[in-house]
């Protein structure tokens, strides 16, 4: 016998034996049918705990909550998340209505979180410059480990709490493209653009700005001297299935989503450095600006590589996907999962991360991989977003017509 918390004020039970008695502390329930059950007022997700039935006291599980509209209605921040550092106190925000408890690790030190709806947070007055942290969240009755999906750096697998202004400063970028048609855009994988060509740092960000005898200068000059306005990268968001020491044990074009806020640290001459990877590809972009050479990214916010291992799944279950009419996760980009970009939080992910990279690295424009599978609203906010911060900042994506659930715009 299994009960789960399907709405607010919604219980499913799923039993093959008659219930006789049902009863929830400090709720009132009402049967809607066999296994249905209605709760006179909203059941506060974070302190549930046990219904009992037949006298027998069950835990309370988390059902189809999380993709009810109710749901997305009712649990929305609009704040700042991730972390803010300064010398004197760092400050921990996370997004998760459902956790029943989470407690953040820092340099293997446990400091307890505190609820106020719909986040966890906490403020320590300590100088945590360069430690690692990572969450643990207990969501049923166990606590699991699970990385902060706005962490800036990413080393070795592990958060780092940087300070960002000790990284190199940009300046504001000079591209000024304005009408798309005047744009001449090259796509290059980081990796590939460097590995045949004589520089000493081949496949890295660092190979980019090294100039080659074979070309007569570095390869973004050449991309440069062949009339390219806009040099458009494959992801360089921290991507899944490489290793970022062993550079030739895996090729990847990058389509594989881990964190949307840090750099790929296959790319960095030393991924054990949490700030190198973020120096290394800030230098690439001040020299491309240098030259008037536009930098932009390709980005994926249709899917992840992993929906089960990819963060949000365990800060809050099964919200960040998209679903079906009868609950069951789509598959529209083919890749096992897509992600629910009308859904509120998910949203502000997609825009926050956009907007780190429009101010933090000055870039110039953005590819969006399978573009037909966010919906409207989504791409509209983002261009009023990035375009007070870069009223020139491209937006274009994948024009395909692909099945999806999101409703379509003839």
């Amino acid at each position: 016998m299994k009960a789960y918390v399907d709405n607010l004020n919604l219980i499913r039970v799923e039993t093959n034996k008659p219930i006789n008695k049902i009863l929830l502390p400090k709720y009132k329930l009402i049967k809607i049918s066999d296994n249905l059950y209605e709760t006179d007022k909203e059941i506060e997700l974070h302190l549930r705990d046990e219904i009992v039935i037949n006298e027998v006291a069950i835990p309370l599980l988390l059902g189809n909550v999380t993709i009810t509209n109710e749901f997305d209605q009712k649990y929305r921040y609009d704040g700042t998340l991730g972390y803010k550092y300064s010398k004197e106190e760092t400050s921990f925000k996370i997004f998760s209505p459902v956790a029943k408890d989470i407690i953040i690790v820092i340099d293997e030190l446990e400091y307890q979180m505190k609820y106020q709806q719909p986040i966890w947070h906490l403020t320590i007055n300590e100088d945590l410059l360069d430690k690692k942290y990572y969450y643990k969240i207990k969501i049923e009755d166990t606590y699991e480990a699970v990385l902060d999906p706005y962490c800036f750096s990413i080393a070795e697998g592990e958060c780092y709490i940087i300070d960002f202004s000790k990284t190199i400063k940009l300046d504001k970028t000079p591209i000024k493209i304005k009408e798309y048609a005047d744009a001449v855009i090259y796509e290059g994988h980081v990796r590939d653009l460097t590995l045949n060509l004589d520089v000493k740092n081949k496949g890295l960000f660092k190979g980019l700005t090294e100039k080659s005898k074979i070309l007569n200068s570095t390869i973004l000059d050449y991309t440069k001297n062949l009339g390219i306005t806009n040099l458009q990268l494959l992801p360089v968001f921290d991507f899944e299935d490489v290793d970022d020491l062993d550079k030739e044990k895996y090729y990847n074009w990058g389509y594989n989503p881990s964190n949307y806020f840090s750099v790929e640290g296959w790319y960095s001459k030393n991924p054990k450095d949490p700030y190198a990877r973020i120096n290394e590809f800030k230098s690439v972009i001040s020299y491309a600006h240098s030259i008037k050479l536009g930098i932009n990214m390709d980005v994926v916010y249709n899917h992840v590589f992993n929906h089960e291992t990819y963060p949000y799944n365990k800060i809050v279950p099964n919200y960040f996907y998209r679903h079906d009419k009868d609950h069951k996760m789509t598959n529209s980009s083919y890749c096992g999962n897509d992600i629910e970009t009308t859904r509120y939080m998910v949203r502000k992910l997609i825009v926050d991360s956009l907007i780190h990279f429009t101010k933090n690295y000055k870039i110039d424009g953005y590819r969006f991989d399978l573009m037909g599978l966010m919906d409207i609203e989504t791409m509209e906010e983002i261009k009023i977003k990035l375009r007070k911060i870069n009223p020139n900042i491209m937006l274009y994506g994948e024009g395909w017509n692909m099945d999806t659930t999101i409703t379509k715009v003839n």
